[in-house]
C-alpha cells in the first residue's frame, strides 16, 4: 500500500484480504466451491436459453410482444433482438 500498487482494492476489501491471508488454503474445498459457482452459472444460463427459445416460439406464432414479455420476464428490446435473428 506504500507504493499504492493496488492500494484501492487493499483498502476496498482489506477484511477478505485479511481472512484470505490466515485461512489455511485447502484445495479440496476450492474445487468444491469452483463445482458449486460453475454449476450456478451453467442453470443460469440454461434458464436464460430456455426463456428465449420460448420467446423465439411466441414470436413464431404471433402472439403479442407484452404478452411473450409477461411470460418470460424478457424486455422488450431483447424479445425484438430475437425476431431479427
Amino acid at each position: 500500500m506504500d507504493h499504492t500498487i493496488l492500494k484501492e482494492f487493499f483498502e476496498e476489501n482489506a477484511g477478505e484480504v485479511l481472512n484470505m491471508l490466515m485461512t489455511e488454503w485447502n484445495m479440496d474445498e476450492a474445487k468444491q466451491v469452483w463445482f458449486e459457482e460453475g454449476r450456478e452459472e451453467g442453470l443460469e444460463k440454461g434458464r436464460e436459453e430456455g426463456l428465449k427459445e420460448t420467446a423465439r416460439k411466441a414470436l413464431a406464432e404471433n402472439i403479442p410482444l407484452d404478452l411473450i414479455q409477461k411470460i418470460t420476464g424478457l424486455d422488450i428490446e431483447k424479445i425484438l433482438s430475437l425476431q431479427e435473428k
